[in-house]
């Protein structure tokens, strides 16, 4: 089980709060979410990139260029 967070993360503290209350601004959100349910905490742009990797239209190509999900803080 994962969760994700809809906030820039950078090494799993939000960095921004457009979707969230602000209060989230420098959280862990691992650690919150890790002893509550026990689960790791991905950005959700990420994680929709990731379920697009494996189980969608993407992961049929051979060659992909970097998406530049990495410099928008995917944790």
């Amino acid at each position: 089980m994962g969760a994700t967070f809809p906030a820039l993360i950078k090494k799993v503290v939000p960095k921004t709060a457009t979707n969230v209350d602000k209060s989230w601004i420098g959280i862990g959100v691992d650690k919150v979410f890790t002893d509550i349910a026990h689960c790791d905490v991905l950005n959700d742009i990420g994680v929709a990139g990731i379920a697009e990797d494996r189980f969608g239209a993407a992961n049929t190509v051979e060659e992909r260029p970097d998406d530049g999900t990495s410099e928008r803080g995917v944790a």
